[in-house]
């Protein structure tokens, strides 16, 4: 009788186990299965983050390759009036160019007999601004010029718009 009580309750245990390795397969599994799937994506994104700092380093312009061109007349350039009074702004800008760009030569050539071109562009960017939005927003006339400039000749060669002197009265 105990071997039979014995034999019945090692074959309920069998069945038990059965039953819950079942349950772990159907219901476990898959839910694995998401998660790893997700792991994967995570690790796709990190890997197209680092992929892209990678790609930055590339774009960066050593110092021997860039030029500057001096736009040779400083301008005087009356500003919105806030006040009542009228207010000026005189500045002298610089170019920095990319001496290794492909299409730095018909860039730097255009850029003495566009240099009214230019000069309108600087006075358009600064008479938008009244005197303390000009002087408080130099880094974004300048942003804007480099982005107006680039556009106006087609071409990533200019890196940069640098005010040599500027003057608020």
């Amino acid at each position: 009788m105990k071997r039979s009580l014995l034999t019945v309750i090692i074959l309920a245990l069998c069945v038990l186990n059965f039953i819950l390795s079942a349950v772990i397969v159907f219901v476990l599994v898959p839910t694995t299965m998401k998660t790893d799937k997700l792991i994967s994506k995570v690790c796709a994104v990190l890997d197209l983050e680092l992929e892209a700092e990678q790609a930055g380093d590339k774009g960066k312009v050593s110092m021997d390759s860039i030029t500057s061109y001096n736009i040779e007349n400083g301008q005087t350039i009356t500003l919105q009036s806030s006040d009542g009074k009228s207010h000026y702004v005189v500045v002298e800008v610089s170019l920095s160019l990319n001496s290794a760009s492909k299409d730095y030569e018909s860039v730097s050539a255009n850029l003495a007999t566009n240099e009214s071109l230019i000069q309108d562009k600087i006075n358009s960017a600064f008479s938008s601004y009244t005197f303390e939005d000009a002087k408080a927003n130099q880094n974004k006339i300048k942003e804007d010029l480099l982005k107006e400039l680039q556009e106006m000749y087609n071409t990533d060669c200019i890196l940069q718009v640098a005010f040599r002197k500027i003057v608020f009265q």
